[in-house]
């Protein structure tokens, strides 16, 4: 029941653990039950992150809880001696991960999704490549992407039923894409153009 979870590291923030190393995720699950929730502010934010990261998002969701009914105080300050931000910064960081992640080469919209959060949206959140991304979703499935691309370049996208899905440019015309592998496209972008895409 350490706090120090360092050894996941390569997990959140880093990459080398993910869904191409099957194994090693089951490792880290291992790791973190054995590890525990409850301890340091900072800590359980790291453990929020890295549920996330496993794509676990009802566990990540319980980290959030646990971490803002014990950790937080009411005026959203850090109680953990001597009043560190991490904690704070950590919890946004994670809620961040459940709905967008973009570590292994592709944007993943809604990756750890909580049962609790069935319907929703946010707008803003920013992919790496530069890519803007906002969503809606009810029970739980994709109503719609809308991607801005700030810099240009290949938009890919993993998302179950992806290439069943309609996308338009900001003029309404449709886009063609590329089929990489089931549940995951790509397709061709330029600075400041935006797409939406339908479910």
């Amino acid at each position: 029941h350490h706090r120090h979870i360092s050894h996941l590291c390569p997990l959140y923030p880093g990459t080398l653990i993910n869904s191409s190393t099957p194994e090693w995720i089951e490792a880290a699950r291992v790791s973190l039950d054995g590890r525990g929730d409850i301890t340091n502010g900072w800590a359980m934010a790291h453990r929020l992150n890295s549920w996330a990261r496993i794509k676990d998002g009802d566990r990540a969701y319980q980290l959030y809880q646990l971490l803002l009914s014990l950790k937080v105080t009411e005026n959203l300050l850090g109680n953990n001696p001597p009043f560190t931000i991490e904690e704070n910064f950590g919890a946004t960081a994670g809620v961040a991960e459940m709905l967008l992640q973009s570590q292994e080469g592709c944007i993943e919209p809604l990756a750890a999704l909580p049962e609790a959060w069935k319907d929703g949206s946010y707008n803003g959140l920013v992919a790496r490549g530069n890519f803007e991304v906002s969503v809606t979703w009810k029970d739980g499935k994709a109503l719609e992407f809308n991607i801005l691309s700030r810099k240009g370049g290949i938009c890919r996208i993993k998302y179950t039923g992806i290439e069943q899905a309609n996308i338009v440019d900001s003029k309404g015309n449709n886009v063609k894409y590329h089929k990489l592998n089931k549940n995951q496209i790509e397709f061709r972008t330029s600075l400041d153009e935006s797409f939406c895409i339908r479910f």
